[in-house]
């Protein structure tokens, strides 16, 4: 009986310190995981906040940008790895800022692609009022969202840019998607029905003031920071940053009403091209109505200076046309209405700029494979609408905004051009994730 008992309690011992080692062994993955993870998340938001501090730097010193054009390394003393900026210049007035962190193993590096911007036309859409987005339309370019009821992106609509969404909540379903940096700066951000925000090879930055909710197979590619909770039962490929209350925001320019020359001379008359083609040169003109219509051409020549034109309705229809020759620019002074519908044309061969600016409550609309190019639109309080497979390249300004139908908006390059005493120049972010 007691050489049984010695072999049951040496058994027990053996088992006993098989369980301990096993333990142990359990114990050092667990704690060699948790520094693993503790390292990756030291690496990144390192080069975050240093990227994010560098950029604000530079923006406050934009008459010594050039001067800091090449590589140099950040002193860090609480981080024991390195940390290592390149500042370059990719074209004219556009920058890339790249930061690489280093600890052990363990490397991240992140950019930010800037550049100069003029304050009133650096989006491709500024709705200040509603902006209402449906049936297969697409954006490119960045869209800035000042309204107060929820901006509802539906039906398979493309943003192919950013989005910011400075008081409402902002809510996307049904195959729609936003490739860019997402920013929700007062409300919540929902997601479902196939709804998607960034992509695996182009992840995005999301940040919401308060709470994050994805559903049915929605998929967000990139970080989320968050000052409320993230609830998903979606794809997140990213790092998610819960209840944060030091989450910075863009800060966009205001859009205060346009100046009107006071010498303008007041409409009168009517312009009405049917079937026929005319010249405007050099000058100012004023009508009350200017219509191109049934296959008409309205040429005005900018080669010698800019052409102003003040009309209380301007209407081009039926596949008429107005074409801009000259690299110098139209600019158009709105009382009451703009259209263009069935095929009409707006035209720069020769890289001139248009301006539609207003002061007033007016309508403009494109529509029924209307084509627009070169074309900016600086109305505060208006009504834009874009529909029927009107395709526009240009920026607007306005107070509510309308895209359906295939209506397809392509964002030119920002222009410096002034059409109210409050704009100056300033830096806008153009793309900002991993390198």
């Amino acid at each position: 009986m007691k050489g049984s008992a010695l072999v049951f309690a040496l058994l027990v011992m053996i088992l006993m310190s098989a369980v301990f080692l096993v333990t142990l062994s359990v114990y050092k993955k667990v704690e060699r995981d948790y520094i693993t993870e503790l390292k990756k998340i030291m690496v990144f938001n390192v080069t975050r906040s240093t990227l994010e501090t560098v950029y604000e730097y530079l923006k406050s010193k934009p008459d010594k940008l050039r001067a800091y054009l090449g590589e140099f390394q950040a002193e860090l003393k609480e981080f024991p790895g390195t940390v290592k900026l390149v500042l370059s210049e990719i074209g004219e007035d556009n920058y890339k800022l790249t930061c690489t962190s280093v600890l052990d193993e363990f490397t991240d590096t992140q950019t930010i692609v800037f550049r100069k911007k003029s304050n009133l036309f650096s989006y491709a859409v500024v709705a200040l009022g509603k902006l209402n987005l449906s049936n297969v339309a697409e954006i490119y370019g960045n869209v800035l969202y000042r309204g107060e009821s929820k901006l509802s992106v539906p039906n398979n609509f493309v943003l192919n840019g950013n989005l910011i969404v400075e008081k409402a909540e902002l809510e996307l379903s049904n195959n729609a998607v936003i490739t860019g940096n997402v920013e929700v700066q007062n409300s919540n951000l929902t997601m479902s029905n196939k709804s998607r925000i960034g992509s695996p090879d182009k992840p995005s930055i999301v940040k919401v003031k308060e709470n994050v909710v994805l559903r049915n197979n929605s998929e967000l590619y990139g970080d989320v920071y968050a000052g409320g909770n993230v609830e998903s039962s979606g794809t997140i490929s990213g790092q998610t940053f819960e209840n944060r209350d030091d989450i910075a925001f863009s800060n966009p320019p205001n859009f205060p009403p346009p100046e009107i020359p006071n010498d303008l001379p007041s409409p009168s008359g009517e312009l009405v091209l049917w079937h026929r083609e005319q010249t405007l040169t050099s000058g100012t003109y004023s009508y009350s109505a200017v219509k191109v219509q049934e296959k008409s051409k309205l040429i005005v020549d900018t080669s010698n200076s800019d052409v102003i034109l003040r009309v209380g309705e301007l209407n081009v229809d039926i596949d008429g046309i107005i074409e801009v020759k000259g690299s110098n620019n139209l600019i158009i002074y709105v009382d009451q209405k703009v259209t263009f519908s069935n095929n009409a044309e707006f035209k720069t061969p020769d890289g001139g700029k248009v301006f539609i600016v207003s002061d007033k409550n007016v309508d403009i609309s494109f529509s029924n494979n209307s084509s627009i190019e070169n074309l900016y639109i600086y109305a505060p309080g208006a009504k834009v609408t874009f529909s029927n497979n009107a395709s526009f390249k240009g920026s607007v300004v306005a107070g509510d905004v309308s895209l359906s139908n295939n209506a397809e908006f392509v964002e030119p390059q920002s222009v410096p051009v002034e059409v109210s005493g409050e704009s100056s120049a300033d830096f806008e972010i153009v793309e900002w994730g991993k390198d």
